[in-house]
């Protein structure tokens, strides 16, 4: 009987510690925004349960100048949490750029907004006090038209901005999605915006990313031009005997 106690309350002890510990993950990966010029991003969200409290993290990354996105230039200025709707209050953002991201002056002015402009829930904005100024967005390889901010991070060479902070009630990022506004000109006057789902918004949904038809075209037009070269190469090479 005792023993039978102990291990009671032995499991007990482990459920409640998994539920403080609890970790989850929703990566969102290459996504961009629908129509002839497409700004693409990737995007993931984790979440820690620390007790009644939940740590988010958001890792994000622009993807122009990669092959899914056809803009000249871009900034990622504002990032939304739109679902779930029970987060509660936020506290504690702080940004950081991690695994070959940079930083360029200081791009850390970014706040927390609930409700915002973006995702009802939760905002993410750069370039606080002023976000018309650009201060703080994410970049991709190129400057959006008019040039960059004074302060911005960049994700040309890899790497992802972690924007990170808490909330005071338990949520699993396996329920979230996301919003994000991306701009191609220096100031956050005419961004493009896109939902992670099918979601009730005016904004349309971020379609999943594939190249573009002459992106294609190229790339196999490519490869053929490989395969040619080998086959000249064997025609022209030395037969070798296996004996």
């Amino acid at each position: 009987m005792r023993l039978n106690r102990v291990l009671a309350a032995a499991s007990l002890f482990a459920v409640a510690s998994a539920a403080s510990l609890r970790a989850d993950q929703k990566d969102f990966f290459d996504r961009c925004t629908p129509g002839a010029i497409r700004a693409c991003h990737s995007i993931s969200v984790i979440t820690n349960w620390n007790g009644s409290v939940t740590s988010v993290t958001i890792r994000i990354r622009n993807l122009q100048g990669g092959v899914f996105d056809n803009t000249g230039g871009s900034l990622i200025q504002r990032i939304g949490l739109v679902a779930p709707t029970n987060v509660g209050t936020l506290s504690t953002l702080s940004t950081a750029a991690v695994g070959g991201a940079l930083s360029v002056g200081t791009p850390n002015n970014w706040v927390l907004r609930s409700p915002g402009f973006i995702g009802g829930i939760v905002e993410l904005t750069a370039g606080t006090p002023n976000p018309a100024s650009g201060d703080g967005g994410i970049q991709g390889c190129s400057a959006p038209w008019g040039g960059s901010p004074a302060s911005y991070f960049q994700t040309c060479n890899g790497g992802w901005v972690e924007l990170t902070f808490t909330t005071s009630n338990q949520w699993s990022a396996n329920n979230a999605e996301i919003a994000v506004l991306t701009n191609h000109f220096a100031v956050d006057n005419s961004g493009f915006e896109c939902d992670s789902d099918d979601l009730p918004t005016p904004r349309p949904q971020c379609i999943v990313a594939t190249p573009e038809p002459v992106t294609m075209i190229l790339l196999g037009s490519g490869l053929a031009s490989m395969g040619g070269f080998g086959l000249v190469r064997r025609r022209k090479g030395t037969d070798v005997s296996s004996d």
